[in-house]
């Protein structure tokens, strides 16, 4: 082969991977809740995806896993209930092994995910109290469990937040009027009964 083959040989792998470098977008995580209305009482489910994740600089890289901690804004108007690692994806839920990190799943052993988009894992909630929190999740890169883990790059900071607003359950009877009610009533049902 002449070395005007070898050069547009090169020259044509060239083009190939920068293409395949401008085709890939950002990086992006996403929370999406289970439902567009929440009131008291109710429980509910935020799924955390990510999509982009062969975005340049990790064109071609295999993910190994996932860690993150979540992040409930205002602890006092929702209580987290579970997280469940996507499986598949992902192959172990980790979780419940790392002492300082809420939620981490690993694709075990094997080959990495060489996916462009996937999900993460389904976190549960259950609304206690009426009011608006940001809803999120934010991952530590000094420790070694967090954030989305390449297989040759530097793990990615996952960090996102949604908004939630939490209302009043409907149908319930506001407990001051029932009450005035029931003693309004109780003497009526006793004079009745007296007849």
């Amino acid at each position: 082969m002449s070395l005007k083959n070898h050069s547009v040989a090169a020259l044509f792998l060239t083009l190939n991977l920068a293409a395949a470098v401008a085709w890939a977008g950002p990086i992006t995580l996403s929370l999406t809740p289970s439902s567009s209305t929440v009131q008291v009482g109710d429980h509910f489910d935020v799924v955390v995806a990510v999509a982009g994740a062969q975005a340049a600089p990790y064109t071609g890289d295999e993910v190994l896993g996932f860690g993150f901690d979540v992040d409930l804004g205002a602890a006092s108007l929702v209580a987290w209930t579970a997280a469940t690692v996507a499986i598949p994806p992902f192959a172990d839920d980790l979780s419940a092994l790392l002492l300082n990190t809420d939620v981490a799943g690993s694709v075990g052993f094997g080959a990495g995910l060489p996916d462009d988009a996937f999900t993460l894992a389904v976190l549960s909630f259950t609304a206690l109290a009426e009011g608006t929190l940001d809803l999120g999740i934010a991952s530590d890169l000094l420790d070694l469990n967090e954030g989305l883990i390449y297989l040759l790059g530097d793990p990615l900071d996952l960090r996102a937040s949604i908004p939630v607003t939490i209302s009043a359950a409907e149908g319930a009877a506001p407990l001051p009027a029932t009450l005035a009610l029931l003693l309004v009533g109780l003497p009526w049902l006793w004079r009745r009964d007296y007849r």
